[in-house]
């Protein structure tokens, strides 16, 4: 099948840059801006046990007890750095699907396809590109209007 697109047809299939969108959708700036006040919480935790344990390294004393809190507050630190990222992209994409099958119903499209800027679309003409247009409206619907 051979696609020709000339100005006055409408396309029927579209492409959307899924890194762009999700790092503009408002959703996923209020999910990482919730995520970041939670990890700096426990990243200053961490920072402060760093520098009790130099100061009692600086003094030759060492603390196994305050050394395993280390340990186990750091482990804690990245497993929810990990943990917010998964569970982020996947609240931000299970609700941006939703608002990509209203605008291509909405819209008329046959496809919509999600590129990530160096993998599945090797190259569209820009003219197919919907990110901005898509990414209004999936903001919109998120803010209620």
């Amino acid at each position: 099948m051979i696609f020709h697109h000339t100005s006055e047809q409408k396309n029927d299939i579209a492409y959307i840059d899924n890194v762009i969108t999700f790092s503009k959708f408002n959703y996923s700036i209020e999910l990482q801006k919730e995520n970041e006040k939670i990890i700096k919480g426990q990243k200053f935790l961490v920072d402060s046990l760093v520098m009790v344990l130099r100061d009692e390294q600086s003094e030759g004393k060492t603390n196994e007890a305050l050394q395993r809190q280390f340990m186990s507050e750091n482990n804690r630190l990245k497993e929810m750095g990990e943990y917010f990222s998964k569970d982020t992209g996947k609240k931000v994409w299970d609700r941006l699907n939703v608002y990509v099958k209203e605008y291509g119903e909405k819209n008329h499209y046959q496809i919509i396809l999600g590129t990530q800027g160096s993998g599945n679309i090797m190259f569209a003409e820009k003219s197919l590109d919907i990110t901005e247009p898509f990414l209004k409206y999936a903001n919109s619907r998120y803010e209620g209007e």
